[in-house]
């Protein structure tokens, strides 16, 4: 088993180094403008589903910025006694 083994092994040297492969010389560096075009043309992750964003909950994201503002700005207007 042994013997067969190492028969088939060398015969299969024999016969890979019948072939010659030239392989052609090529850049492996890529250019500025081909590397910034990647970065900048690369898919996004999005950290939310928009399937989830429902019309109450678009509302919701823009009236809190207000509402803290309104509660922010109340103790200041009791400050300066107006």
């Amino acid at each position: 088993m042994k013997n067969n083994q190492e028969e088939q092994d060398a015969l299969l040297k024999k016969t890979l180094h019948e072939f010659e492969i030239s392989v052609p010389d090529f850049s492996v560096k890529k250019s500025r403008a081909s590397r910034i075009a990647n970065w900048f043309f690369a898919p996004v992750m999005i950290p939310f589903f928009e399937k989830d964003i429902s019309f109450k909950t678009f509302k919701l994201v823009q009236v809190i910025p207000i509402i803290m503002v309104v509660l922010m700005t109340i103790p200041f207007l009791f400050i300066k006694g107006f």
